[in-house]
């Protein structure tokens, strides 16, 4: 029953995307957003990143040290989500559960990768739904924050400018996010 349950889920995630990601299309979007607090467009920080590769970012709430970065690798037509604070240097480099939620539901826990560096990665084809309901969680035009928590530690992430820039970045990117793409034929 629970896993009809979370197919459920999964399958309602994957139409809210369907539904919205024709819309970033549609935008005109000039100008990255700037200021604190915001989103805004700019090289990866990975030290594993190639050059072409460019990332839609914003620190934590009462935090400069961390920081959630949507970042789109065009070699592999890929986005990935990155959570970066020194704290997550203690985790080993493995699966964690990350508790996620904007304020207007209780949270939910799903899965992402420790990468032992002080960061944890939720890719769009490894972590499918976890990688759906966080753009799904920071997408809504109400909503002014996503709260992510792994463990006892919390931050909290303003969604202002994060439409705005997820349109940016998929047009210089050159293609849209789609968890679901692993799952297509090539």
């Amino acid at each position: 029953m629970a896993r009809q349950g979370q197919s459920r889920f999964v399958a309602l995630v994957a139409v809210m995307l369907a539904s919205f990601v024709p819309c970033l299309a549609e935008e005109d979007v000039t100008e990255a957003p700037v200021g604190t607090g915001t989103w805004r467009i700019e090289p990866a920080e990975s030290g594993d990143a190639k050059p072409d590769e460019i990332a839609l970012r914003t620190p934590a709430i009462d935090n400069d040290e961390a920081s959630l970065t949507l970042r789109c690798r065009p070699d592999v037509t890929l986005y990935e989500f990155v959570l970066r604070d020194p704290r997550l240097a203690k985790l080993p480099a493995d699966g964690v559960s990350i508790a996620m939620g904007n304020g207007r539901a209780d949270p939910t826990r799903l899965m992402g990768v420790a990468r032992g560096d002080g960061s944890v990665l939720v890719q769009e084809r490894v972590h499918q739904t976890t990688f759906s309901l966080l753009l799904s969680l920071a997408v809504p035009a109400d909503a002014e924050k996503i709260e992510l928590a792994i463990g006892d530690d919390r931050w909290a992430f303003p969604l202002h400018g994060f439409t705005a820039g997820l349109a940016q970045l998929a047009k210089r990117c050159g293609f849209d996010p789609d968890p679901t793409r692993a799952r297509k034929p090539q």
